[in-house]
């Protein structure tokens, strides 16, 4: 038995005379947790001001004091009566958003007004308005009955480029970094885990909040790689650490402040990084692990019941995490999709059918959750539904009976190379792919997308298809905006549709009865004398 582990937290609890209330009792289970980037903290601000030739900066420069505060709190608002149970806040990338004495914030700089640029810059015009966005959004969060967060992030990757957005400590110091004189903080050195144990605890003493979130995918990379078995032990200690500090402040105000920890989506790939989640769950050290891709496409396969069977009875939460946008492949040229209210019902009812307690969404920006629908006729309209889309994904009951997307993405990290290009189908061969569904619907229509790459051959293509053995029949092609032209040189492309994915996109009537619970196969046979490539693959069903 660790005594150094134990006596410690049982200390806290005879000083605080009560125990730290279970995830279990506190949540209830079901529920979305959102998760609002830095730069996103003020898009609705800027969005009540900003005019057409207006940039986001120059928006939060002619606002006052009393509109943006209004906005922030607007923002808040918009989240009354849905699912969402709590607003992860974003406080840092590599420098703070607020005025922090541990990590350079962006305006420390010897002339502000001139050097900070873009984003930091809507920070720095609140700061002189004597704002603090994130106070703000606590104290409404508070006024609304959602649970108010701070995000951490734990060793974030951007704006190298940049000298004026990068912390000193990593400017100063290459001997601290992963791969010297390159690389991410290396959590080998103490120098760096009590630079952000510091920086948590400020974080702590500077907001009033029920739950900090360490978000560890920003970024994974914390080691050498010789390191990654001696550093697993230093980060399970650093985590015993936060632990004592979050008990303490919650003994302090007086209210629970619970820990979260966002790592990849299995223990394995986790431990890869010196992020083992498992035993943090095990050893009380963390209140909810939120499972996710690095980044896009949103992981539309998360194993939540191996989590949940290894960690048996533990209270600790287990939360998968969407993302923006949706692709079939790490590269560049694959078209990517924006979530819609039909891909994350499709999300949110496979991870609640294998025990999801609640969904968690990353990168929370004011994107609407929009549906593009091309007619028959050509014209093209658009549904706006953010706002049913976070009154129904939080919980199978209410996201199941609409229409949802099943959408074939990938692992990343992973253990084995990401894909990066199209799926083949090779001349006169069959590919298998498997897409997990959730339940299997009772009644109604299945149908499959599937986006084919430009060819000389593609035209003229046709497939064979079936779904767990049961042939399925071709309908035709999706009809696209006729304004449109598939580009498959074209670099980080966010199209607007399925249609738009591929240079063909083939529908399929899927037969009900081939449908199973949980994963299905799906073969693709090619039995053309020239090879394909498939850019997109979905299954929608429909009530």
């Amino acid at each position: 038995m660790n005594t150094r582990v134990l006596i410690p937290a049982l200390v806290a609890t005879l000083l605080t005379g009560c125990t730290r209330p279970s995830p279990t009792a506190r949540s209830d289970k079901g529920g979305i947790y959102l998760n609002l980037s830095a730069d996103a903290v003020l898009i609705e601000p800027v969005l009540a001001k900003q005019t057409q030739g207006v940039s986001r900066e120059e928006a939060l420069r002619l606002s006052s004091r009393t509109e943006i505060v209004d906005a922030l709190n607007r923002y808040v608002d918009a989240y009354k009566g849905s699912q969402v149970k709590a607003l992860f806040l974003n406080i840092n990338y590599q420098r703070a958003c607020f005025d922090s004495k541990v990590m350079e914030s962006y305006w420390n700089l010897p002339d502000p007004e001139k050097e900070i640029t873009e984003w930091p810059r809507m920070f720095w015009e609140t700061k002189k308005k004597n704002i603090d966005p994130f106070a703000v959004c606590i104290a409404r969060c508070r006024t609304d009955q959602i649970a108010p967060w701070i995000s951490v992030r734990m060793n974030d990757h951007h704006y190298f480029d940049k000298p004026s957005r990068i912390n000193r400590l990593w400017l100063d110091h290459p001997e601290l970094r992963t791969r010297p004189p390159h690389g991410l903080f290396n959590y080998s050195k103490p120098e760096v885990r009590n630079y952000y144990k510091a920086f948590i605890q400020e974080v702590l003493d500077t907001y009033d909040v029920d739950g900090i979130e360490l978000d560890w995918m920003r970024t994974q990379t914390l080691f050498p790689d010789h390191e990654v078995a001696a550093g697993t032990l230093l980060i399970n200690q650093f985590m015993r650490e936060v632990r004592a500090m979050t008990e303490a402040k919650a003994q302090a105000r007086g209210h629970a402040i619970h820990l979260a920890v966002r790592v990849p989506v299995t223990p394995e790939i986790g431990r890869r990084f010196g992020l083992d989640a498992l035993t943090w769950a095990k050893e009380g050290l963390t209140d909810m692990i939120v499972l996710s891709n690095w980044f896009t496409p949103t992981n539309f396969d998360i194993p939540v019941e191996r989590w949940k069977a290894e960690l048996g009875a533990s209270p600790c939460l287990i939360v998968p995490g969407a993302d923006a946008a949706l692709c079939l492949a790490q590269n560049k040229t694959i078209k990517q999709m924006n979530n819609t209210i039909e891909t994350l019902r499709g999300f949110a009812v496979s991870a609640f059918y294998r025990g999801a307690d609640a969904i968690y969404i990353f990168n929370n920006f004011m994107i609407p959750y929009k549906t593009q629908t091309v007619h028959p006729d050509g014209t093209v309209t658009y549904s706006n539904d953010r706002t049913r889309a976070l009154r129904e994904i939080g919980s199978l009951a209410t996201a199941e009976g609409s229409p949802r997307t099943h959408v074939l993405t990938f692992t990343s990290p992973s253990l084995s190379p990401d894909p990066t290009a199209p799926r083949p189908l090779p001349a006169q061969q069959s590919q298998t792919l498997n897409l997990p569904i959730g339940p299997r619907p009772a009644n109604g229509h299945c149908t499959l997308h599937l986006a084919l790459d430009a060819s000389p051959t593609v035209a003229d293509a046709e497939l064979r298809v079936s779904v767990n053995t049961k042939p399925c029949r071709w309908t035709g092609d999706l009809p696209h905006d006729r304004r449109y032209t598939y580009d498959n040189t074209r670099i980080w492309h966010v199209v607007k549709g399925v249609a738009e994915t591929g240079a063909r996109v083939l529908a399929f009537d899927v037969p009900l009865s081939a449908l199973q619970n949980g994963h299905n196969q799906i073969a693709i046979m090619n039995p053309t004398s020239a090879p394909l490539a498939i850019t997109w693959l979905e299954l929608v069903l429909t009530p």
